[in-house]
């Protein structure tokens, strides 16, 4: 018994040797971090007899007849063995100083890189990571659950105090761990702009020429009544936003009456919703050296549209516009990466034409053009989604020539009245919708595409500007209109799924004023109530503001710099050099360009949606109880 005691209390050195074979690379790395010397003293074990040729210890023998068996093809797994299956093997190697048989000192090393480089993309799915367990996951959904608010008691408020900080600091590693993500996977981001030969690329050769046709038709509008100037003085009039509105607007607010003109209707071709699973037939056509041409699409400008100027007479509108400007305002003003620019004519309504001075006339009496915006430089979401949307109608068309089949609807826009001189002069506004698709019942049919980057994770959140867009396509035709989603891969640019909007749905998560999208038609309805009172009878609407110190949270108005007639033109321009502010022949010019640096290819990232209802949201994977993890 005492030999027994002494034996336990000083174990045999060999009993220091032996070896436990873990069964996974994680409880590798926890065997490594218990920090009690065991594994050094093997490693000083395993250079000293590297130069003997003994009896090898049977845990190295279960390794390396595992090996030989890998290597043989006896392994009903894979037939040749590759180091880069076996991470496990190769930290063996490393401790070893055994070189694989067939792998040189190279390939060892690229293989230790290409697991570095996994551990950095999967670290958002890496429970080693995460400071919460399983149990501490159930109990935080538990306490934060809608039932459980209303009744906690001391105890349980305590305790979700101490979860909640431990939830907030685990959060934000987690977007840590998610940014390097994004950062090793940015050729996804970048879909469509870096191959030829990506499925993605047609669409978005098609999106940045329409924007560059879009300026172009700018600088042939040479019509003496409403040319566009190339150069704006210093700012004239700032329109400024505030950081958060008291109140937000109900949607209930938002009154709009379809007009129907019988001379608009045009017969179109029904068309079916495009299935899910489909390709999306591209819509530019390249030529043998690389070039393309967008498909034909005529602009058709408020200006000459007469049936939109005798409906504005009839119907008291002050303002005339198109859908794709409040497409384009409806951008947060706030935002780093909004901007626009519109340029606004005041017609009058009686004689017709244009106000040669830039006082404002009575508002009754006047008409605001604001015409489609003049085009910008794209995010990469952004130009991939609309040359994606021009894929789909033109799929729909149903045709082989290149006419485009479109109709335009009117709409009625009463804004809401916020003042008492508004309650007695409502301001009235006119938009022009373009129709695209429509079904067997000449009901429209409106798809805009949500491009998913990476849809093995699942879908992603959608952003609360495209939700305030779900309820322009509602208003727009008093919702008679068939509304669809169709999130699409950007890899493979096919439809993953269409799914229905609506106003309820847009406002279905709007629990604060944080998640309501009606922040954004807070903002719109400020511009075109602002938009009366300006005193001139031409000028440029910018975003973000210039020639102003509050460029991030304004709209700056701007009005053009003429040529007189006393004085030559190169005087004039000579003069006007010194005041100018905004030159759009820069702007024009710079229409087709896609910024893709990381901040903005970042931007067009979005959260997944959180599936795990055991799981806090934008957190690691529950660690295992009594493991610790790392940081």
């Amino acid at each position: 018994k005492r030999s027994r005691q002494v034996f336990e209390g000083h174990p045999h050195p060999l009993q220091l040797r032996k070896v436990e074979i873990p069964e996974s690379e994680e409880e590798w790395i926890q065997l490594q971090e218990k920090g009690n010397g065991y594994y050094s003293r093997d490693e000083d074990w395993f250079q000293q007899q590297s130069s003997i040729s003994s009896r090898p210890l049977p845990s190295v023998q279960v390794l390396t007849s595992i090996i030989a068996q890998q290597q043989s093809g006896g392994s009903t797994v894979s037939t040749t063995f590759d180091p880069h299956q076996a991470p496990i093997f190769q930290k063996f190697y490393q401790k070893t100083g055994i070189t694989a048989k067939g792998s040189s000192t190279e390939e060892l090393s690229s293989s230790k890189n290409a697991d570095d480089n996994a551990a950095i993309q999967n670290d958002i799915d890496n429970p080693s990571f995460s400071s919460l367990t399983k149990g501490q996951h159930r109990r935080y959904l538990q306490l934060t659950s809608s039932h459980q608010t209303e009744r906690r008691k001391e105890s349980e408020r305590k305790e979700l105090k101490s979860l909640t900080t431990m939830v907030k600091t685990e959060q934000a590693k987690f977007r840590q761990a998610l940014s390097k993500f994004l950062s090793q996977h940015m050729d996804r981001l970048r879909a469509g702009f870096q191959q030829q030969q990506h499925p993605a690329y047609p669409f978005c050769r098609w999106a940045s020429n329409h924007q560059k046709d879009i300026n172009q038709e700018w600088c042939k509008n040479d019509n003496s009544r409403n040319h566009l100037p190339m150069h704006f003085g210093k700012c004239f009039q700032i329109l400024s936003f505030p950081s958060r509105y008291p109140k937000l607007l109900d949607v209930d607010a938002l009154h709009f009456e379809v007009i129907v003109h019988t001379e608009t209707q045009v017969d179109m071709t029904p068309s079916e919703l495009p299935q899910i699973g489909s390709q999306i037939k591209a819509p530019l056509n390249l030529k043998s050296n690389g070039s393309g041409s967008s498909r034909m699409r005529t602009t058709s400008w408020l200006k000459d549209d007469t049936v939109a100027m005798e409906l504005a007479k009839t119907k008291g509108a002050s303002i005339v516009t198109s859908a794709e400007t409040l497409e384009t305002m409806l951008q947060l003003p706030r935002d780093s990466h909004s901007r626009w620019m519109f340029f606004a004519t005041t017609t009058n309504i009686g004689g017709g034409g244009s106000n040669n001075n830039n006082s404002n006339k009575d508002r009754g009496s006047t008409i605001t053009i604001l015409d489609i915006p003049i085009a910008q430089p794209m995010m990469p979401r952004q130009c991939l989604e609309l040359g994606i949307q021009e894929g789909i109608y033109h799929g729909g068309d149903n045709n082989n020539n290149n006419n485009i089949q479109s109709k335009h609807v009117y709409t009625l826009w009463t804004l809401p009245a916020t003042t008492a001189a508004m309650r007695r002069q409502p301001i009235r506004v006119l938009v022009r919708s373009t129709v695209r698709m429509v079904d067997k019942d000449g009901v429209p049919i409106v798809i805009r595409p949500h491009v998913e980057y990476f849809p093995e994770r699942g879908v992603e959140e959608v952003s609360l500007y495209e939700k305030s867009l779900w309820i322009l396509d509602q208003m727009l035709f008093q919702h008679n209109v068939k509304t669809r989603m169709a999130r699409v891969d950007s890899q493979t640019c096919k439809i993953l799924d269409l799914e229905e909007t609506s106003v309820a749905h847009a406002l279905a998560s709007a629990a604060n004023k944080a998640s309501n999208p009606m922040i954004h038609w807070q903002t719109l309805i400020q511009i075109f109530q602002s938009l009366p009172s300006v005193g001139l009878s031409q000028y440029l609407l910018c975003l973000p503001g210039r020639d102003t110190h509050s460029t991030t949270s304004s709209a700056s108005i701007h009005a053009p710099l003429t040529l007189s007639d006393d004085s030559s033109a190169a005087e004039q321009r000579e003069n006007n050099n010194a005041g100018v502010v905004v030159n759009l022949e820069n702007s024009i010019s710079q229409a087709e360009t896609v910024v893709l640096n990381q901040d903005t290819l970042l931007y067009c990232s979005r959260d997944w949606k959180w599936a795990d209802r055991e799981r806090i949201p934008y957190t690691f994977p529950p660690r295992e109880k009594g493991k610790t993890s790392k940081g």
